[in-house]
This record gives structure tokens, sequence and C-alpha cells, in this order.
């Protein structure tokens, strides 16, 4: 039976957020023909005053109204795409009728949740009625975790490549950025104080969302680490972002150990271990750096009025980073996978042009849909069995190749023998 044809390619669900007018301005841009989209959202008013407020003139862009309240409008919604944009959280709020809707419906869905305990549920609630679709369905497709998981695929599978008789052993990730917070991410941070006892579980555990578990430590965070490639060494230290990218290139490598033949050979194997720090040129900066962020995090956790503080005075949802810094903001993210014997390594160089967590973010989310929407028949063997996948395992170099063809994304392979 042929699928039934769909009016769009994506829809931007939650385009009244800060990052989803960055998305429309970035298909708006870079799309002008070969792209069929709309916008989706609540509140209709709401929705038409943000597209004006953001240049866009009256009905150059397709509005569609919906309610996470009402599954019926949600339905009515995704079966008008073949892939769903997902920007409204806090996710565990706000998202889990949406990714309902998709799965049971064939819909293709990605989203941007840093949030751990969201993505179990899609994976313990959705992943049998997705498979039966065929709907993808995409957690973490922007600053987290996008280049965390590309890097170390990519990193894994140039050392494979060119050490075959090695096995894969630790891969680091080192990441250098320049950007600032939006209303949302606090909103999400708010959340996440309130956990559940169940909730927090997952949120530290080191392989709570992947299919398997690993030789890697118990979930704590790498307080302060160093890194080698070519002889040269650098420290690093906490990175907030780490607790769930962690997760996230952990259970692609879980997914591609339990995967069919087809897939299995981009397996990282039994001994591979993923950390990811926040780099430093030197041990005194990296120790001061990790002071910094716990202390910071500690504060903003035990201390009430920080966080009435910051509530009041601190970024609202819907407002973000300065223009200015959308444009000047960036990121490297430089990923160092060893043998385990240690004789060879590789080192794969990730860098974003633009704030990492807005404007990167909604060109990498972006790409992440059109993928799926516009490159379907090129995607790996896993995407097309459908289910609740990764963005390396289910888009892979395909997502690497559209990235680089945007101009913002740039990406350095290097490999070397160490003795």
């Amino acid at each position: 039976m042929a699928p039934v044809p769909k009016t769009y390619d994506i829809i931007i669900w939650g385009a009244t957020g800060f990052t989803g007018q960055l998305c429309v301005k970035y298909l708006l841009e870079s799309y002008k023909t070969g792209v069929k989209w709309a916008v989706g959202a609540r509140s209709k008013d709401k929705l038409t005053r943000t597209l004006k407020e953001a240049g866009v003139e009256d009905g150059k862009v397709d509005v569609i109204i919906a309610d996470a309240s009402d599954e019926a409008s949600l339905v009515s919604m995704v079966k008008q795409t073949k892939v769903v944009v997902s920007l409204v959280g806090p996710f565990m709020r706000y998202g889990i009728p949406l990714v309902k809707a998709c799965a049971e419906n064939g819909i293709h869905y990605v989203d941007l949740t840093g949030e751990a305990p969201f993505v179990a549920k899609t994976i313990s609630d959705f992943a049998r009625p997705a498979v039966s679709t065929r709907a993808v369905l995409i957690n973490s497709c922007g600053f987290d975790s996008v280049p965390s998981d590309l890097a170390a695929y990519l990193a894994v599978q140039q050392l494979k490549k060119a050490h075959p008789q090695g096995k894969v052993g630790k891969v680091t990730g080192n990441v250098l950025f320049k950007g600032g917070m939006s209303g949302g991410t606090l909103a999400t941070l708010w959340d996440a104080l309130s956990q559940s006892k169940e909730d927090r579980k997952i949120s530290q555990g080191a392989y709570s969302l992947s299919p398997v578990k690993g030789g890697d430590p118990s979930g704590r965070p790498t307080v302060l680490t160093k890194t080698s490639y070519k002889g040269k060494t650098t420290w690093g230290s906490f990175w907030f972002m780490s607790v769930h990218n962690e997760k996230i290139v952990r259970r692609s490598w879980g997914i591609l150990e339990t995967a069919s033949p087809s897939s299995k050979v981009l397996a990282y194997g039994p001994d591979f271990g993923y950390c990811e720090v926040l780099q430093y040129s030197n041990v005194f900066m990296a120790v001061l750096g990790a002071w910094a962020w716990l202390s910071g995090f500690a504060a903003i956790f035990l201390l009430p009025p920080l966080q009435w503080a910051l509530k009041k005075y601190g970024p609202q949802p819907g407002e973000g980073p300065s223009p200015q810094m959308q444009r000047d903001g960036w990121f490297s993210m430089r990923t160092v996978a060893k043998t385990t014997d240690k004789q060879h390594e590789t080192q794969v160089t990730m860098h974003g042009k633009g704030d990492p967590g807005y404007s990167a973010t909604a060109k990498m989310i972006t790409e992440c849909a059109l993928a799926l929407a516009l490159d379907y028949e090129r995607l790996p063997p896993m995407a097309h069995a459908g289910g609740p996948l990764t963005p390396a395992t289910a888009l892979g170099d395909v997502l690497v190749e559209r990235l680089e063809k945007t101009g913002y994304f740039t990406f350095t392979i290097e490999d070397r023998k160490t003795k």
C-alpha cells in the first residue's frame, strides 16, 4: 500500500518560543524553495504575533493550531506532515502527547530535549507503536546532543577503518563554546529540581537510556581529566551538559551493540567508554573551572533565594541571547578516540558558527528533520525500521553531509599511530 501523500515535509511545533523563531528564520533564509513546511502552536494570536515580530509577511507561512491537551487536534496536525519538530519544553510537562501522536500514526519526530526521564519515557512507552508504524523518534537534536553523538560516531568509525585490528577504548569529548541562555532552558532546570526519585535515578544513571549496560563509570560526572593527541595534552573538567550528552552517546553505543547484522558493522565494541568535559589549556584553569561550575549548580539547587532571583530576573520563556550573541557565538567539539592498547588514536573536531544553544541548535534540529523528510532513502537501515533512535544511529553520515552543506558547520577528521 502506497504511503498517503503529505501536505508538508516538516511542521515546527512550538514556533512561538525562542528556538522556534530561529527555526522559522533559518527555513525562510535557507530554503526558499524545495521544502514544504508549516508552523504549529496552541494560540493562533500568539503565533501570528510572533511571526510578525520575526518579520514574516502574512500568509507566507502556513499556520496550524493544535493543543497538547487535545489529542484529536494533535493527530490532525501530525497527519499532514512527514516530520514534526518539537520545541515545546519542559518536555516531561508538555511533550508526551505529541510523541504518542507521531508514534501511533507513523510520523517521524525530532526534539531538543535534554531531559533524560523524557527520553526514557519515549523509549518505554512508544518504541513498540513507533516500530509498528515505522516512525523514527529522535530525541536531543540540538547542541545537546548532536555534536557529542556525531563526533563520537565519526571518531569511532575512523578508528575502526584506519586500525581494523584494534579495539575501541576510551573516547573523550572536549568542548569549547561561546553562548548564552534562554528562558526555556531555565524552565527545564526548575522542573529538574522537582524530579521524582525514579526520574532522578534515570538522570543520574550512566546507562539509563541504553538498551544494555557497559563498563563505563557509575554515572558520576567527570570532575577533572586530561586528553592527549599527537603528544599534546589538554585538561578538562566538569561540563554541565555532559550529564545528558554522555547518556545519548552511550545509548548510541547500546543500540549498535544490539543491532541486526546490517547495522552492527558500525558497533563501537564492548570496551568503548565515553566522557565529556569542558576544555582548558592547563590544569589550574581546569580545577578553577570545575569549582566554578559545581559551586554554581550547588548554589542553585540548595539556595531557594537564588532560585527566586533567577526566576524573577533571569530570561523568561520566549527570551534568549541577543542578536549579536546569536551571530558571534560558536562551539567546538573535539573528540579523541583511542584503541584499548593506546597504539592508535583518532580525533574529530566539529565546529559550529552561531550561539550553540540557539542559533546553531535551530539549524541542527532543522537539518535533522530535513534528513528524515528529504533523504529518508539514504538513511541507515536502522532508521527504516523505525522506533526511538539517536542522531548518530538514525541519521549518521547523511546528517554530517547536510550540516556541512549549510556552511555553518565543519568536521575535521584525523588519525595516527601513536608508537
